[in-house]
């Protein structure tokens, strides 16, 4: 025994649309549910992007203040380092003096300690 299927047939935009006779209120009630899930899946996804979003945020500002006070820390320590290298220029500027009125240290030492604070102080 065959059985007989109802055909399809083309609407004007190419889309397929029931057989002759079919009920077309539950082909629109078909067309209804399925708008409706697209609508709650778009709308899940939509959420979702939304606390990705926040999410990623927060982080970045978080990063952003974490950043800030590692800038501040080492811009002290900047300034604290400059301090001890000026100390330390001024004590061997005069131990340089006080060698110098004694005798005790020869032109090459001089030359030598000199050249060294220059390489260590840069550009």
């Amino acid at each position: 025994m065959m059985m007989m299927i109802a055909p399809r047939h083309l609407d004007h935009s190419g889309c397929q649309r029931s057989a002759p006779g079919r009920d077309a209120s539950a082909s629109a009630a078909e067309e209804t549910e399925r708008r409706r899930r697209r609508r709650e899946r778009n709308k899940v996804a939509a959420a979702k992007c939304r606390n990705k979003k926040k999410e990623r945020t927060e982080f970045l500002l978080q990063e952003s203040e974490i950043l800030e006070v590692q800038n501040s820390r080492l811009k002290s320590l900047i300034e604290k380092l400059r301090g001890e290298r000026q100390r330390l220029e001024l004590a061997l500027s005069q131990h340089r003096s006080a060698c110098r009125a004694h005798g005790d240290a020869d032109e090459s030492e001089q030359q030598l300690l000199l050249m060294q604070l220059t390489e260590q102080r840069g550009p």
